[in-house]
């Protein structure tokens, strides 16, 4: 049971470290509670399907350090995973400030309400086109498709990284 426990909690970290901080599943516009929901609901699924021994040895009962390690691992390859496939939207970004400051609209900056930043009104249609193209053309089977590779490829609780592709 306590291995059980100890893979949902290293797939839960995962998954919700990608969901938290994917620009493409609405970045800082979606409510918390869509993202946490997402995050239990996709963490559940991959847990059923997951084999236990998956886990590996659980951590000895004392060493709360290799809990935290474990854990911060698995933060880490979600939070990596998000960051790269949010570079989805940099060229996207780049190529419509470039095109607002040719046609002279950069000083009708705005703060975009997802980010946070500073940007002209074309950028943010460009990025809404950007991410309309990408859910149009199932990028999103993609997306989850690369994050179920990742604990395949990766199981959680493992620490050291699989020597063989």
């Amino acid at each position: 049971m306590e291995q059980a426990l100890w893979l949902f909690c290293l797939i839960l970290a995962r998954v919700a470290m990608f969901v938290a901080l994917v620009p493409l599943l609405g970045g800082g516009s979606l409510p918390r509670t869509v993202k946490a929901g997402l995050a239990v609901a996709l963490s559940v699924f991959w847990f059923l399907h997951a084999d236990p021994a998956l886990a590996g040895a659980l951590p000895p009962p004392g060493a709360w350090w290799l809990y935290g390690l474990g854990l911060g691992r698995e933060v880490f390859i979600g939070g990596v995973l998000a960051y790269g496939l949010g570079l989805f939207l940099v060229p996207v970004h780049i190529a419509a400030e470039f095109i607002a400051q040719e046609m002279g609209l950069s000083f009708g900056s705005q703060v975009d309400p997802t980010s946070g930043i500073s940007g002209n009104p074309l950028t943010q249609i460009f990025e809404l086109l950007a991410i309309a193209l990408f859910f149009a053309v199932d990028g999103h089977q993609v997306l989850l498709g690369i994050l179920h590779g990742t604990l395949v490829q990766y199981p959680p609780g493992k620490l050291g990284m699989p020597l063989t592709t």
